[in-house]
């Protein structure tokens, strides 16, 4: 793909108002506040202990960077991009790590939750043989990390929170560093500071079980409780 494409396919999506906002200098210190501020008041309630404050705070963070990946499934010669904030020890990723080791194990429960191709492979044996004629169908949804209400998402994960047994101080703390995380997620692109203000960001390390955890909340009150599934 030559440069030129490539460039434009981003600033398309960067001009793209309902997502992102152009920022008018380094959020960085305002952000490291933030959290500086959030973690002081758990560890004063004795959420947190000192070396976790520690490890959540980040005193050298990398300026998260905008890059796309060309999805030259969809077309090759000017394929789209899939958006992507580069966030490894950015002043939010140890915030990030945090909560997905707290929400990735939780997530696993849920009803439609698969690890893989092999634990699909055994969820259809124990369902017995497939009827003759039968179509296995899959569904997508499109753009799902950017699509995703930060209130709906915040509301599903205190959810399953709540019914994993987590004290609510837990729970607030979790709640806390996930807002920061969606809304302080900024990045740079060449030489200008953006805000994503809508949904979450690939790259981040708690994206993908917050992405889960939405779904299977969706999945809950949309379609299991209409529908009758043998899993």
């Amino acid at each position: 793909m030559n440069k030129s494409d490539y460039l434009l396919e981003i600033r398309r999506q960067l001009d793209n108002s309902t997502v992102y906002v152009k920022l008018q200098r380094d959020p960085t210190a305002a952000t490291r506040q933030i959290i500086s501020d959030t973690l002081l008041k758990y560890t004063e309630l004795g959420v947190l202990d000192l070396k976790t404050c520690e490890f959540l705070t980040n005193l050298h963070p990398v300026i998260p960077v905008f890059y796309t990946i060309p999805k030259i499934h969809k077309n090759l010669e000017k394929p789209p991009g899939r958006p992507i904030v580069a966030s490894t020890d950015s002043i939010l990723s140890p915030l990030a790590i945090y909560l997905e080791k707290i929400l990735t194990p939780l997530i696993r429960s849920s009803k439609s939750f698969i690890l893989d191709t092999g634990s699909f492979l055994d969820i259809l044996k124990e369902v017995g043989p497939i009827p003759p004629h039968s179509t296995l169908v899959t569904m997508d949804v499109k753009d799902l990390y950017m699509s995703i209400p930060h209130i709906e998402g915040i509301n599903s994960v205190h959810k399953l929170l709540t019914q994993s047994g987590f004290l609510p101080d837990h729970i607030n703390l979790c709640i806390e560093l996930l807002t920061i995380i969606l809304t302080r997620n900024y990045f740079l692109f060449q030489d200008d500071f953006y805000l994503q203000t809508r949904g979450t960001a690939m790259g981040s390390n708690v994206a993908p079980p917050y992405a889960n955890c939405y779904m299977a909340d969706f999945e809950e009150s949309q379609i299991y409780l209409s529908f009758s599934f043998p899993r």
